[in-house]
């Protein structure tokens, strides 16, 4: 499925999930959506166990510090598993800093993936 974000979702410190995403229903991609993915909540609930392609592109305005993103499985945001990004802007505030990723992950039914944004300032 493909769902974009365009809201102002600043939060604070630490990692947050992402929600309020938008499924275009003209859009071409968005055949995709199975229905395992709300986008209001953000979260995508897996319907067979098997390897899932997990892709995402975002972008930060005026940000400061680490920041970073990461595929939470099931509330956890653990870095470990290789589907994250981070990166350290320095003190210097910027106007914009880009972030993608993607890989590959073992996932079960039902568990629960979100994107989860960290901002260390």
């Amino acid at each position: 499925f493909l769902a974009d974000n365009t809201n102002s979702q600043y939060r604070g410190r630490g990692y947050h999930m992402l929600s309020g995403w938008s499924t275009t229903p003209n859009s071409y991609f968005n055949g995709y959506n199975t229905g395992h993915f709300n986008p209001s909540t953000g979260q995508f609930v897996v319907p067979h166990d098997g390897v899932y392609l997990i892709n995402f592109h975002l972008v930060f305005y005026n940000g400061s510090g680490k920041m970073g993103v990461v595929a939470s499985i099931n509330g956890k945001t653990d870095v470990k598993h290789g589907i994250s990004t981070m990166k350290d802007w320095g003190s210097t505030r910027r106007r914009y800093r880009t972030f993608h990723t993607s890989g590959f992950l073992k996932l079960k039914r039902d568990d629960k993936v979100q994107v989860a944004v960290y901002s260390q300032s």
